[in-house]
């Protein structure tokens, strides 16, 4: 599918994923800014996701090395002090989203 301006012999084209048969609906598409869309056709950011995002789940005891994992990476702790909670890696840490404090 074209995406943007044609250009000459350049033709910039974004991968489209679909699903059915008769009637395929648009699932994913890769713009040719290289922007993701997962349920939207113009993805406005680097990864915009028309729906509800699931990320993965992990024990206090098992959360990987904040600084191995890198700033930036999220992760659900079902057995965080006060409950379950969305963590983020500072690249130092694991930190609560709620108040930023280490998951403890």
């Amino acid at each position: 599918m074209v995406d943007d301006v044609v250009s000459g012999s350049e033709v910039p084209g974004a991968p489209v994923f679909s699903t059915g048969r008769a009637s395929a609906a648009e699932r994913m598409r890769i713009a040719s800014s290289g922007r993701v869309g997962i349920g939207t056709p113009s993805p406005s950011c680097a990864l915009d996701v028309a729906r509800t995002v699931r990320v993965g789940t992990s024990a206090k005891a098992a959360l990987p090395s904040a600084a191995a994992t890198g700033a930036e990476a999220a992760v659900l702790v079902p057995d965080a002090a006060g409950g379950a909670v969305l963590a983020f890696s500072d690249g130092t840490d694991w930190r609560r989203v709620t108040d930023r404090a280490v998951v403890s």
